[in-house]
């Protein structure tokens, strides 16, 4: 896919790390990574996602991607994925994670939609992060994430703040509700919203310069179903309101849209 940067760097990063890691992902298909409870042993799981959303965010063009992801934990803390990076857990303990992990921005395509045109590509970075993960018994979680190194300059920094509560249902199923904020400094909201001089002459749209601040506003469920002692099924729904810094760009047709997601995965 000639967009494939694009598909990885808004869905993956948008949906997984705000859907599963707000508690949807546990038991049979549960995915290791901070937002996990401690392995007494090495663990790893691989499957597929199906991705619906817009093409970026704020684009008023919808598609569905089909992805593979694989994840794998070991008992010592460290752990590799696609969704979470490679990194390393301090915490051995079954309620609360914290630790540093190395993620990578994949950056945006000029080509992956006309409304892009002239707005240049926005380079694949590595990311230097931290992640915080705390849960109650009660079903109650919050957690936080930080990254910087994204950008052709490599000085976006986003911070992302949530809480979840998983719902007691006394069935196999695990239904987990979220909320999240999303904040970001002003090199990372100049790159996906903002318009210099040079992009508005080649793309004819008006410079835009947006302020560092909130990025978006997040509401999301997710279902857990396990389909046996390995597999499990995961699916996801994630509403997103942009900010007003975000939204006022002359890039964003669409200030409020719908990601979903559906997923299988082998837990080995």
């Amino acid at each position: 896919m000639k967009d494939r940067s694009m598909s990885l760097q808004f869905p993956v990063r948008l949906i997984v790390a705000a859907l599963v890691w707000q508690g949807g992902a546990g038991g049979a298909a549960a995915q290791p990574g901070p937002g996990m409870n401690p392995a007494p042993r090495d663990e790893g799981a691989v499957g597929f996602v199906v991705l619906g959303g817009p093409r970026y965010a704020g684009s008023d063009e919808q598609r569905a991607r089909l992805l593979p992801f694989i994840s794998y934990r070991w008992a010592n803390g460290w752990f590799a994925g696609l969704e979470n990076g490679v990194g390393y857990n301090f915490s051995g303990r079954s309620d609360l994670q914290y630790g540093v992990r190395l993620t990578a921005d994949f950056g945006r395509k000029e080509d992956a939609s006309q409304a892009l045109r002239g707005m240049g590509d926005v380079d694949a970075q590595p990311e230097l992060g931290l992640f915080y993960d705390q849960r109650w018994a009660a079903g109650v979680s919050l957690k936080a994430a930080w990254r910087h190194g994204s950008g052709n300059e490599q000085k976006g920094s986003l911070l992302e703040l949530g809480a979840g509560y998983a719902l007691p249902l006394g069935i196999p199923s695990k239904v987990t509700l979220g909320v999240s904020v999303s904040v970001a400094n002003q090199d990372y909201m100049q790159q996906y919203f903002g318009v210099d001089a040079q992009q508005a002459a080649r793309s004819g749209y008006a410079p835009y310069t947006p302020e560092a601040g909130l990025r978006d506003l997040r509401a999301g469920v997710n279902l857990l179903h396990p389909l046996g002692p390995r597999w499990g099924l995961n699916a996801g729904l994630l509403a997103v309101r942009l900010s007003d810094e975000a939204a006022l760009s002359p890039l964003v047709r669409e200030r409020n849209y719908l990601l979903g997601t559906v997923g299988m995965a082998y837990k080995f």
